[in-house]
């Protein structure tokens, strides 16, 4: 979530937690916001309480995976292409 998320212009900062960052990726992408909660959930109880995933939880971090990539990679392409709006601009 976070090489797409910095992709999209939702960089991860220095001092963000997993939690706040998932919140960050909702607050942006509010159709993800669900789907980023799930994830940043999850990487924080394994990374920081040392919990594995059990089959129930992996299932559902597939389908918060599902939920958000492509919302993440439409918002990558916004970023990096033009709009109509500022190809005007320029001419």
């Amino acid at each position: 979530m976070s090489r797409l998320g910095w992709l999209a212009g939702l960089g991860r900062r220095p001092n963000q937690t997993p939690i706040e960052y998932g919140a960050y990726v909702g607050g942006a992408a509010p159709d993800a916001s669900e789907g980023a909660a799930v994830i940043a959930n999850s990487f924080a109880a394994r990374r920081y309480g040392g919990r594995e995933a059990d089959e129930e939880a992996q299932e559902r971090l597939l389908e918060a995976w599902k939920s958000i990539r492509f919302k993440l990679v439409g918002a990558m392409f916004r970023r990096l292409m033009p709009q109509p709006r500022d190809r005007m601009r320029e001419a």
